[in-house]
């Protein structure tokens, strides 16, 4: 398969002139003598696949490199990846163009003449490459017809067998489309977890298969144009599959649950997961699709987990983990005082409270660690004497409840004033305050990463006009307003791939399409990077008063 790389050119565009830098990194490291006569072509790969994505060369030294006439750059930042991202497709910025090395987008393959004099260019008007003529612009900078490239292009140095291992990973990029996608069909699978209440798993069903549905009539139509399109036109309506959802209910033990995913892919592998659902841990679901390289879109989830490395799976928010560091956050800031007296949080042995309580005691940290003392609840609802003792004994300072609104019950009769406050969690209280103890107004706050009260009829105009006209009944408003919005991002990310069906571009394609979202889900300040992998980056801490959350927070929003 051959490689191509892009030369510098400039198009004219409506009047103006664009300028297109080349689509490969021509990357120039530091020779390091080795020998792959004894290597296979896997471990070749591989070794390419290092240079590629992590600025490592073969011999395990730092990728090196010097851009825009001798800034240096090195490791990571040499990387390809940085430009041309993992999906080898491209990017852009500044008015600045990153070509594509793969797929529909990448130039036509060309046949070189044997005796050719220069090498053919392709429609594109760029230079197909050979891997004599790769080595050439990889440690040169020049193209087949000796022109240098841009100075934006870094510098690099390779080894003869360096450009070979990084020609062998770039060259074994599938033609075709990754798993879960066929000529007809693209699949995607949703993901109930665990014991979800029914009105939670109906609302979930009720979004994802009303727009499924529309999207596949939509689809009808478009591959009915495509017989009649013209010719510019064809790549465009080529792209359009049907949509094909799938349930994938995980029952059981957690520890049963990797098991049950792989059984589910097996019978039929899919491109992405879409939204979903979890009455408890979601680890096992991360675990799953970053192994499998499967993106998951916006699961509803409180506890989702904290991992930075992540590739593939994008989360609204870090969940009750980013509460516990805005409440660590508002109390070690200025306004609020010393920290004194014992600390206390109760929390459930599952795995939403095990990841608040940790979160909050790593964040805190030091001496004010220290005050904080945890107690948790490992069976029914705490009955009035558990309470009782409770705050009779610690007398606590400052009380944090990592709990849902049942478990307050016992709590109501026996809530005395607490110095500091009582907090509690929105993720895991939800919207209906009507339950929660009488004894909470004044000295009662929520950790809340959710729209504010006053602004949630705005926010959610849209989304509340399609549930309604599908007739969708709004029984969980927070679940309903986060599925919709999962789906209309993934439409919205597939429709500018064309057929380039990689979940890796995929995934570049979300984090554009976040930002200019146009239907809004309940988290507000919603935005991803790239690389990001939370789109909801701080919360509010709002003050209870009868039963419902005042109109002015009494903080802003707080991005620990």
């Amino acid at each position: 398969m051959p490689l191509f790389v892009a030369l510098i050119t400039t198009h004219h565009i409506n009047g103006r002139h664009a300028a297109v830098v080349a689509a490969l990194f021509l990357m120039v490291f530091s020779v390091v003598p080795m020998s792959f006569a004894a290597i296979s072509d896997q471990q070749q790969l591989e070794l390419g696949k290092r240079i590629y994505r992590e600025g490592v060369l073969p011999s395990g030294g730092t990728l090196r490199a010097s851009v825009q006439g001798g800034v240096p750059l090195t490791g990571a930042q040499a990387a390809c990846v940085r430009c041309h991202q993992r999906s080898a497709l491209g990017s852009s910025e500044g008015g600045k163009v990153v070509p594509p090395l793969r797929g529909t987008m990448a130039p036509e393959p060309a046949v070189v003449p044997e005796k050719a004099s220069s090498p053919p260019r392709n429609g594109s008007g760029r230079h197909t490459y050979s891997a004599v003529t790769l080595s050439r612009a990889l440690r040169e900078g020049v193209d087949p017809a000796g022109r240098k490239f841009d100075t934006l292009m870094p510098a690099y140095q390779l080894s003869r067998d360096e450009v070979a291992a990084l020609h062998a990973y770039l060259s074994a990029f599938p033609a075709g489309p990754d798993p879960g996608v066929d000529g007809r069909n693209i699949h995607f699978a949703t993901v109930i977890a665990g014991a979800v209440n029914t009105v939670s798993r109906q609302a979930l069903l009720n979004v994802l298969q009303t727009y499924f549905k529309e999207k596949n009539a939509e689809t009808r139509s478009e591959t009915v144009r495509r017989a009649y399109a013209a010719r510019a036109q064809e790549k465009m309506y080529r792209a359009h599959r049907t949509w094909v959802l799938h349930v994938w209910e995980l029952k059981g033990s957690p520890a049963s649950w990797p098991a049950q995913l792989e059984n589910y892919y097996r019978q039929q592998p899919v491109f992405a997961l879409l939204s979903g659902v979890s009455a408890g841990d979601w680890q096992p679901v991360h675990d799953f699709c970053e192994r499998r390289e499967v993106p998951c879109l916006f699961p509803n989830t409180d506890a989702p987990p904290v991992a930075d490395d992540a590739l593939y799976s994008i989360y609204f928010s870090k969940g009750v983990a980013l509460e516990a560091q805005v409440l660590a956050r508002h109390l070690r800031a200025p306004a609020h005082g010393a920290l004194t007296g014992t600390m206390m949080q109760v929390y459930r042995d599952d795995g939403a409270g095990r990841r608040a309580a940790q979160a909050l005691r790593a964040a805190l940290s030091g001496a004010d660690a220290a005050k904080l003392v945890d107690r948790v609840i490992t069976g029914g609802s705490p009955t009035e004497q558990f309470w009782g003792t409770l705050l009779e004994r610690d007398r606590p300072s400052l009380l944090m409840l990592w709990l849902h609104t049942a478990d307050l019950t016992g709590l109501r009769a026996v809530l005395k004033p607490v110095a500091n406050g009582v907090f509690l969690s929105s993720s895991l209280i939800g919207d209906d305050l009507r339950q929660l103890p009488q004894a909470l107004p004044g000295q009662g706050y929520l950790l809340h990463p959710f729209v504010l009260a006053q602004d949630r009829d705005r926010t959610l105009a849209r989304t509340r006009i399609w549930l309604r006209s599908r007739k969708i009944v709004a029984a969980d408003e927070r679940l309903l307003a986060n599925s919709y919005f999962a789906v209309t991002v993934a439409g919205e990310a597939l429709m500018h791939m064309r057929d380039n069906f990689s979940r890796d571009y995929f995934i570049e394609r979300v984090e554009h399409s976040v930002d200019n979202a146009l239907n809004s889900s309940v988290y507000p300040h919603v935005s991803l990077g790239p690389g990001q992998r939370y789109a909801s980056k701080g919360a509010y801490i709002i003050r209870l008063q009868e039963g419902q959350p005042t109109s002015a927070p009494v903080s802003g929003w707080i991005i620990p």
